[in-house]
């Protein structure tokens, strides 16, 4: 889709974002832009699969791309940590994440179908989520310390996955023994220190504002992209292998998931709650929103 002229606005408003970044930050700005593109190639490298999984969003899913991306490579770097087949380094991460974007987009090429998304949502999501990032930074360097409440034991956390080379890390409180509380907030944090090269100290205040910039975009870009939608939103288990005549007549709108997790517990819980209809076949539900 071609750029309209508030596609252009949008991007000088990127740029206008990052100059003010570079002049408020002051010697910060370093380690914050360095998470920012960390961030960016993330969301660059899964965006094929939330173009999938939100092929008839306009923007196909890129607003979520960046936490998708997140969420997958640093659980399959923490899974393969935790049984000792992978170290936790700055190397090994980046090698990890870029085999499955290289995964995602060697499956995209390879779909029949693709459509192009729009250009110009795509620049104002970014924009959106780089002003939510850079605001909530900018009013943590007036406390960066980590104090109060839980913030020391998060840093610690964060420092000692920092060091170790397989998970679970050494417990701070206890040398002798690892972490027995949950520290999944706080992996996916250093995981992402660890694409960036960016310090612990620096990473934790970056998380606290990557976490706000995470909520803001999706929950202003999805009820916005779903207005747009018509009457009947759906969610297709179809396998790959059937012909829904529903998506085939583009009636499907919404977003869509594998026939093989249809089945799964969470899946059940959901039809058993919002009481999907059945349609024309029985593996298609639908929610009239």
């Amino acid at each position: 889709m071609r750029l309209k002229a508030q596609g252009y606005i949008y991007l000088a408003g990127i740029f206008a974002c990052l100059a003010a970044a570079w002049l408020l930050l002051g010697a910060d700005f370093s380690a914050f832009f360095k998470w920012y593109l960390a961030l960016f190639f993330v969301g660059l490298g899964f965006y094929p699969l939330t173009s999938y999984l939100f092929s008839n969003f306009s923007d196909q899913g890129w607003i979520f791309s960046k936490t998708i991306g997140t969420a997958l490579s640093g659980y399959i770097v923490w899974l393969l940590s935790s049984v000792e087949i992978l170290q936790f380094t700055n190397r090994r991460c980046l090698v990890l994440m870029l085999i499955c974007a290289g995964v995602c987009w060697v499956s995209f090429v390879w779909r029949k179908k693709q459509t192009k998304p729009d250009i110009n949502r795509i620049l104002g999501e970014e924009l959106l989520f780089l002003a939510v990032f850079f605001f909530w930074t900018y009013l943590c360097c007036f406390r960066p310390a980590a104090y109060g409440t839980e913030k020391f034991m998060d840093y610690g956390f964060m420092a000692a996955m920092d060091r170790s080379l397989y998970m679970p890390p050494r417990d701070i409180w206890y040398g002798e023994d690892t972490i027995n509380y949950y520290y999944g907030g706080q992996f996916f944090g250093v995981y992402l220190a660890k694409l960036s090269r960016v310090s612990v100290r620096d990473a934790y205040n970056l998380l606290r504002a990557t976490v706000g910039a995470f909520a803001f975009g999706p929950a202003d870009s999805s009820p916005a992209q779903l207005s747009r939608l018509p009457e009947i939103s759906t969610m297709c288990f179809m396998d790959s292998s059937e012909v829904c005549s529903a998506c085939r007549a583009g009636i499907h709108t919404g977003f869509r998931i594998p026939r093989a997790l249809s089945d799964t517990i969470l899946i059940r819980r959901i039809n058993v709650f919002m009481n999907f209809p059945r349609t024309h076949s029985s593996s298609v539900m639908i929610m009239r929103i």
